[in-house]
């Protein structure tokens, strides 16, 4: 029966939709048989594996020496604790493949909650493969990125369904995997104050308790200070240039003069009131619509990247779900050409980024600054064709009857 339910649903797919199915099947194919043959090769997994086992140990998560530091919350440790049981060839494929499920099935909700309307099969299959080549180096070496930005699209969708204790818990969790993807979580908060004010906080603090109720407490409140002391040390401009954060201090540090890691601090916040202000001013104009959560998402995206506090090369899929719909926006809708070249110009350099990044100077490449850059040119590109598009109601409902008839 199980057998016959794929066949039913593999012959309702369109063309479309089976070659991004068959796109999508080779790289999961690849990235996991490379982890179950060679588990400690380019993967990550490894550091979370270890984790859960000294967590179970009782030992130190944070100890120093280690040549891949933990740098997650103690609950992070205390959920690999069970996967940790496995050995790493197949607790890396379990993780890869869990973190991928999560990803691909919230970018799916995510995409059915903004849009105006049904989207095509063509449309439906073209987002999956715009994200694709910004995803395999996730899915490749283990990151947590996929669960977490898996994580911040499922928030951001139970939001517009009103689903706010399952929103607040979802910003919870990727708040301790790393603490700035709260920053989403935060725009929200200025949009809906009498939903999160309470939710928000109260989902974070049960997420910080927990450890208490899972280990022996004094082992976990000294788990905390080293933790609380492994945030405080991450200004990587004192290691090499290829070892930078690939964030708009490197740009700035490169290009034009070295820039202090305090100063760098106030750009961040800086950034970030920026970014909230040009949320408050689209809600102010139009009002909750589901275009103010893709421009709060989109931005929050570009904040996370651009102006984040740890930003490596693979913390760059945090902007594929927003660039492919981007992307897709400007197929759809024409807006001013200004608006659609900086889209394909971000999305076009941050997939030219991915590909050298499997070549022998890819890191050399990256060390160059491209990646903020895309970032800076696709906040440019949300924010225009968001501000300059002049589409009349009727034109909108126009394309709407016309994806309608096409389904």
């Amino acid at each position: 029966m199980r057998l016959n339910g794929w066949r039913g649903w593999w012959s309702q797919r369109s063309r479309f939709e089976r070659i991004a199915v068959f796109l999508w099947s080779l790289p999961i194919v690849v990235c996991t048989g490379r982890a179950l043959i060679w588990p400690d090769r380019h993967s990550v997994y490894p550091i979370f594996s270890e984790a859960g086992r000294a967590w179970r140990a009782s030992g130190d998560l944070y100890h120093a020496g280690a040549s891949e530091p933990f740098r997650y919350s103690p609950l992070v440790a205390a959920l690999f604790a069970p996967l940790s049981r496995l050995p790493d060839h197949l607790g890396g494929v379990l993780w890869r493949l869990l973190g991928l499920g999560i990803y691909l099935g919230a970018f799916i909700w995510w995409t059915r909650r903004i849009s105006n309307g049904p989207l095509v099969p063509a449309h439906r299959a073209l987002l999956l493969v715009l994200i694709l080549p910004l995803s395999v180096g996730a899915l490749n070496n283990g990151q947590s990125n996929l669960l977490l930005i898996g994580l911040l699209m499922a928030a951001c969708s139970a939001a517009m369904t009103g689903r706010w204790t399952l929103s607040c818990a979802c910003f919870a969790l990727a708040f301790l995997f790393k603490v700035y993807p709260l920053a989403i979580g935060l725009l929200l908060l200025l949009i809906y104050p009498r939903r999160y004010w309470w939710r928000l906080p109260a989902a974070i603090a049960v997420g910080l308790v927990l450890p208490f109720v899972m280990q022996d407490p004094s082992y976990v409140a000294d788990q905390y200070a080293g933790w609380l002391d492994h945030l405080q040390d991450n200004d990587r401009q004192l290691l090499e240039p290829t070892q930078w954060y690939r964030d708009f201090r490197l740009l700035w540090s490169l290009w034009i003069t070295p820039m202090d890691y305090h100063v760098y601090q106030f750009i961040e916040i800086v950034a970030g009131v920026v970014v909230a202000a040009m949320c408050l001013l689209r809600l102010r104009f139009r009002g909750p619509d589901h275009r103010v959560h893709v421009l709060l998402f989109s931005l929050g995206c570009c904040w996370m990247t651009v102006f984040g506090p740890a930003t490596e090369s693979v913390t760059y899929v945090f902007l594929a779900p927003a660039a492919a719909w981007a992307v897709l926006r400007v197929v759809r809708e024409r807006p001013p050409s200004i608006g659609g070249f900086l889209i394909f110009a971000g999305y076009g350099l941050l997939f030219l980024c991915q590909v050298v990044d499997w070549l022998p100077f890819g890191r050399m490449v990256h060390s160059l600054g491209p990646q903020p850059v895309a970032g800076l040119l696709l906040g440019a590109g949300f924010i225009t064709i968001e501000w300059t598009s002049t589409m009349a109601p009727a034109q909108r409902a126009l394309i709407l009857a016309r994806d309608v008839q096409a389904a």
